[in-house]
């Protein structure tokens, strides 16, 4: 429960500075994917792995916050479809 700082590149080769709550991690094609929290954006985001320059993880904790749980990640998604 550890919160990560990251910087992340997206496709364009832009780089952000960015705090997550990790909360899972998956395989989709070649490439594993990090989902959690951002707390730059205030939502939900998904970071593939092969795209971040740099991280660390913080000492800082984070709590099993309703509305930012994976489970919530999932109700989100299955609910889009």
């Amino acid at each position: 429960r550890n919160k990560v700082s990251i910087t992340y590149s997206d496709a364009s080769g832009n780089a952000t500075a960015r705090t997550v709550r990790p909360l899972g991690l998956s395989l989709y094609g070649p490439e594993w994917h990090l989902a959690g929290w951002c707390e730059l954006r205030n939502d939900f985001r998904t970071f593939r792995l092969d795209r971040l320059v740099s991280h660390m993880v913080k000492n800082e904790t984070f709590s099993n916050e309703p509305g930012k749980r994976l489970k919530d990640y999932f109700n989100r998604y299955e609910n889009d479809s």
